[in-house]
């Protein structure tokens, strides 16, 4: 909590350690949603954009809330979305649906950048698990698809 209360420049001295820990993976809890992750999402600068490399590795973590937290931080960064939307769009397809729905509530926030993650999104739509997180998902692709193609949501029956 104390970083976010540094400077940009405190911030940026701050970052290639804090990169460090959460490279390190010595737990899982140092890996996911921990202190690292928390100050990626907080910390909106320059210095955020050098965690985007380690973030990247991290959506590919066996551990789904390793891999949900990285997206989370990619998405509060919001930063380089031609590297960034390519990994939302593939996340869409998650085995977790907590990373599915991360997924689809970021790309919601890049709009026309996010344009091919339409396919994908109206695909989310069709799935018929009524439980509460695929409730989740399924309202975060249509709120998402909504800002992204009004015209591909109206043809998908979005309202």
């Amino acid at each position: 909590m104390a970083f976010k209360n540094l400077d940009p420049s405190a911030q940026e001295l701050a970052m290639p350690g804090l990169i460090q820990v959460y490279e390190q993976s010595i737990s899982t809890s140092s890996h996911s949603y921990e202190a690292v992750i928390e100050v990626w999402m907080y910390s909106m600068g320059l210095a955020a954009k050098k965690a985007i490399p380690s973030l990247l590795l991290g959506v590919t973590n066996a551990n789904a809330s390793v891999r949900s937290q990285s997206l989370s931080a990619l998405g509060r960064i919001h930063s380089e979305p031609a590297v960034v939307v390519p990994i939302f769009i593939k996340s869409l397809n998650d085995s977790d649906a907590t990373v599915r729905w991360v997924a689809a509530g970021y790309l919601g926030s890049h709009a026309l950048d996010a344009r091919p993650a339409v396919p994908a999104l109206i695909e989310l739509l069709k799935d018929t698990n009524s439980t509460g997180l695929n409730l989740m998902v399924r309202k975060e692709a249509t709120n998402a698809l909504k800002k992204i193609d009004p015209e591909s949501a109206a043809k998908a029956g979005v309202k």
